[in-house]
């Protein structure tokens, strides 16, 4: 399968832009059909104003039409259409990102063969018994410390 591609796009605005933008994803997808290409996903985010001015062709442009294209393609098909790209004057800016072609896996995924920990309770309390034996030993390591054998400590 081809590797999965997201490229941005900022076109000018103007009285004739909606007819320049429809020629230009016209012949973008005419060029990705040829070519084998599939076009995924195309969605336009509308008409924003850039953090910037952009100029091109002596003009300032200040707001643009913002759309995005996920495309699965090969690497020379990509070229082929981001020169395309590049010599379009209706076309202030595109950039062109690598997508993963699956969402990473969760952790415990790739060991599915270990077995899985089991959530331990979240009360830890010893019971009456355990406590006992836990304070008796403290209680034998204490005065095995201070010199005394274990056989004076127990009667």
């Amino acid at each position: 399968m081809a590797p999965l591609y997201n490229i941005d796009l900022m076109t000018k605005l103007g009285p004739e832009a909606p007819k320049r933008l429809e020629t230009l994803l016209k012949s973008a997808a005419r060029l990705l059909w040829d070519r084998g290409a599939v076009i995924s996903d195309m969605r336009s985010w509308g008409q924003l104003e850039l953090a910037y001015r952009i100029r091109r062709d002596s003009v300032n442009h200040y707001h643009a039409h913002f759309l995005s294209m996920q495309i699965h393609c090969s690497p020379p098909v990509l070229h082929e259409l981001e020169e395309s790209l590049r010599l379009d004057d209706h076309v202030l800016r595109y950039l062109t990102l690598k997508q993963r072609q699956l969402p990473p896996l969760e952790e415990g995924v790739h060991k599915w063969y270990l077995p899985k920990k089991k959530d331990e309770p979240l009360d830890l309390q010893a019971d009456a018994i355990e406590a006992a034996k836990v304070e008796y030993r403290n209680l034998v390591m204490q005065r095995v410390f201070e010199g005394r054998s274990k056989q004076a400590v127990v009667p």
